[in-house]
Parts: C-alpha cells; sequence; structure tokens
C-alpha cells in the first residue's frame, strides 16, 4: 500500500502517513500519545534548569489558632543553585500581627529577632561554621503567637548562599498566566489561621 499522504480515516482504523493501522487505534489516539510525549519532553527540558529550593512551614501536627502560641517548623528543602548551592544565612519575616517569636535551638546556626519597620520582626539565622550542604534540608523552628484574627498569612523568607547569590521566597500562590508558572518559582511560604 503505498501512499505518500499523510492523513484521512478509514471506516475501521486510521490512515497515518500511508499505514493502516490497527482498528483500536485511530487519529485521536495517535495525537493523544504524541501530546504525551511532548509533555513529557517538556517535563524533563524543564528539569534541567537548576532548582531552588522553597520555604515550607510545618505546623507539626498542630493547627494554628488565632492568639494561640505554638512551635512551628519553616523547611528550607535544599540550596539556592546547584553551582552555589550552600546556605550560609535564612531571614524570616514577620508582619506586625505575629507576636512572642522565640527561634528554638539549631545545631551549628545562630539565631537572633530583630525589630523591623511596622512593628513586624524578622528572625535572621546564620551558620556558625560549614554551610548548610546543598542537598540537605534545613529545619528551623520557631515559637510564636499566631496573629488574632483568623485568616491567611504569608511569610516571606530570603535565603543566602555562598557565592554570593539569594532567593526571595515572596511570590503569592496564583494561577498560571502567560508570564508567571502556577505554582511560581518562589512562592510565599503561607499559613492558614483559625
Amino acid at each position: 500500500m503505498a501512499r505518500i499522504a499523510c492523513f484521512g480515516s478509514v471506516r475501521f482504523g486510521a490512515t497515518f502517513c500511508g499505514m493502516r493501522l490497527p482498528n483500536l487505534l485511530s487519529l485521536r489516539t495517535v495525537s493523544i500519545t504524541a501530546a504525551s510525549l511532548l509533555t513529557a519532553a517538556g517535563v524533563l527540558a524543564a528539569g534541567v534548569v537548576p532548582a531552588e529550593a522553597h520555604a515550607i512551614i510545618e505546623l507539626n501536627g498542630k493547627q494554628a489558632y488565632a492568639g494561640q502560641t505554638s512551635i512551628y517548623t519553616m523547611e528550607i528543602q535544599h540550596g539556592c543553585m546547584s553551582n552555589e548551592g550552600q546556605t550560609l544565612k535564612v531571614m524570616v519575616f514577620y508582619g506586625a500581627a505575629f507576636r512572642n517569636l522565640v527561634p528554638r535551638h539549631v545545631a551549628g546556626w545562630k539565631s537572633r529577632v530583630v525589630a523591623g519597620h511596622n512593628g513586624g520582626h524578622t528572625v535572621v539565622w546564620t551558620t556558625q561554621g560549614a554551610a548548610q550542604p546543598f542537598n540537605v534540608p534545613l529545619y528551623l523552628p520557631t515559637r510564636v503567637t499566631w496573629p488574632h484574627r483568623a485568616g491567611v498569612y504569608g511569610i516571606p523568607v530570603k535565603q543566602f548562599c555562598k557565592g554570593g547569590t539569594s532567593v526571595a521566597w515572596t511570590t503569592p500562590f496564583a494561577p498560571a498566566t502567560a508570564n508567571s508558572p502556577s505554582p511560581p518559582l518562589t512562592p510565599l511560604a503561607q499559613i492558614q489561621v483559625k
């Protein structure tokens, strides 16, 4: 069967570039398969880009209730970039609604609370020796009194790495747009206070 055209369907199957495909296979199936392969190729290509870490809030199994005090953990998954990955310092920024911030002890790290503008505070974590290796998560526990009003609160984080690079985790989560992926590359760590 010699055909040059690469289109058309046959009554019980499909014709694809001159070859008759099995009855169960249609042009739609071929299209879906091709789309899946292109999507997989896009995912693999995206994985080639150096990964950034994320600042993740872990409530340690306890809900954050308005006006109450508890301990939560800020997790920095890994370093800034694969070629400059070791973390040297992390700054966690709290608005005025957060009170009584007390960073907990983390071996090899020093912390301090700095008063900020508009009544907010910043907890600054600095390594006291070797930088945190790129692929080792950093867990930063802090005791905090949650805001008095229920709602969703963002906690911006800035991570500093060897080589002078830094990453600010400040982009609110939003649906994807033409110029912004979802989730964003530098997501804002957020917490639901009930």
